[in-house]
């Protein structure tokens, strides 16, 4: 092999070894939302007083979308990721993907911001997503899908979109899908939509650690 040759070797191995190096460290990121959500330690009885609080409300609201006229709960940051840690995949392991652990949650601003480890073996890049919910002038949830990440590479939605739609109609909602002004895939959701009821969402706000939602439940007429 000439001495030219060797050169343009070398150069094109080192192309192709920087480009892996930076490939693994795009999928080896991990957002510092997560970090910090990781990162927390919770007493085991801070946990299950989290749980069993996010549980209790969780209840509420499925009893008000059918039966109250107004209703209001907020679900604190803390509640929310202790059930993800010890719940989730005990109460809904069916609708966890096999591969998939540590989910958490972090509150910022007007968005959620949604993170977990998946893979096997030692390498389990962490999925994260940004969404931003709102109400629509018909008063449903609309739920704006701002990113969706492994580490720092985007990941095609479709499939993915299409199955959490099919969740959404099992459980008797109703979904369909819209373009936001940013071109961003929003999920518009009528929730509870069955035949002897119907939920209307008068508002969902996002601040520091919490969320509020809020609605009125109306029957349909017969």
């Amino acid at each position: 092999m000439t001495r030219k040759k060797k050169i343009v070797l070398c150069s094109l191995s080192g192309v192709v070894l920087l480009g892996f190096a930076g490939f693994y460290w795009a999928i080896s990121y991990v957002p510092p939302f997560y970090r910090t959500e990781i990162g927390r330690e919770n007493s085991t009885k801070s946990q299950k007083d989290d749980v069993k609080s996010f549980t209790q409300k969780a209840a509420f609201v499925m009893e008000d979308l059918k039966y109250k006229e107004d209703w209001t709960h907020e679900f604190r940051q803390s509640e929310i990721n202790s059930w993800l840690a010890a719940e989730i995949k005990k109460k809904f392991a069916d609708l966890v993907p096999t591969g998939a652990e540590q989910p958490r949650i972090q509150f910022q601003e007007d968005s959620l911001f949604m993170g977990f480890r998946y893979g096997f073996l030692i390498f389990k890049p962490v999925i994260n997503l940004r969404i931003k919910p709102w109400i629509t002038p018909e008063k449903r949830l609309a739920i704006e899908i701002e990113q969706f990440r492994v580490g720092l590479l985007p990941i095609p939605m479709d499939e993915i979109l299409q199955r959490i739609a099919l969740e959404f109609e099992l459980d008797g909602g109703r979904v369909e899908w819209r373009r936001s002004e940013a071109g961003n895939d929003v999920m518009i959701v009528q929730l509870g939509a069955s035949k002897k009821h119907r939920s209307r969402l008068s508002g969902i706000s996002i601040a520091e650690e919490k969320i509020r939602i809020s609605g009125q439940a109306m029957r349909r007429k017969h």
